[in-house]
């Protein structure tokens, strides 16, 4: 390697070495906040919209599981069932997602559950909670009752089925401590490359000197020689 490919290389080390840098200490900011409350019906206020999609989200970011709820007047002709069925689908919630449907207009309610929490959350232990939290309310027209008594306890079922925070203060302190430890990940992973650049340059002056050493004994010979 002469003295020109060599610089060439340590030029195109030196570029690889600083996209690896952002690999290492740029993460994803993703801001984007998931809508998880469908209200046409219009039975829920402002604030338990906030809530129901608050804590949806904090259970998502935890385990991928999308927990949905909608309210609607009428079913579009369709059984309760095979509209849960479709919205179900539409909203892409996979095999761990949980919806549940509310038609105001014709006295009904269906909740929908992915297979893989078949086995933790069965059909049975939903319709006990339907019974037990949404049946006496839905007769009375109490609906947001109904619907945030339901969704309250779907969301602390699935949060002990995955080992899920759902309190929004002890998240943000998990999210704060996490964030603590990516810090101080990122600042380590920084005097790690600052130190690998530095033994990078040293090698690169050690190995230029060199060759320029070598260069200059070369050149001597030959005068020497035509001496």
């Amino acid at each position: 390697m002469n003295k020109k490919e060599f610089k060439n290389f340590i030029s195109y080390l030196l570029a690889v070495l600083v996209l690896l840098q952002f690999c290492v200490t740029v993460f994803a900011d993703d801001t984007h906040q998931e809508i998880y409350v469908n209200d046409i019906a219009e039975v829920l206020s402002a604030e338990e919209e906030a809530h129901i999609n608050n804590i949806s989200h904090i259970i998502f970011e935890q385990t991928n599981c999308k927990l949905f709820v909608a309210a609607v007047d009428f079913l579009e002709g369709k059984s309760i069932e095979q509209y849960s069925t479709d919205l179900y689908m539409q909203n892409e919630m996979g095999s761990n997602g949980l919806l549940a449907v509310f038609s105001v207009a014709e006295e009904n309610y269906y909740v929908i559950q992915g297979t893989e929490l078949v086995q933790e959350f069965s059909n049975d232990q939903i319709d006990k909670l339907l019974q037990n939290l949404v049946e006496q309310d839905f007769e009375n027209q109490n609906y947001d009752k109904a619907i945030m008594s339901f969704y309250q306890a779907a969301a602390e079922k699935v949060g002990k089925i995955y080992s899920a925070i759902i309190d929004p203060e002890q998240y943000s302190a998990w999210l704060e401590e996490q964030r603590l430890i990516k810090e101080r990940q990122t600042k380590e992973q920084g005097r790690w490359f600052a130190a690998f650049v530095a033994s990078i340059a040293l090698t690169s002056v050690f190995m230029s000197v060199m060759i320029v050493m070598v260069a200059l004994r070369s050149s001597n010979k030959r005068k020497h020689t035509n001496c």
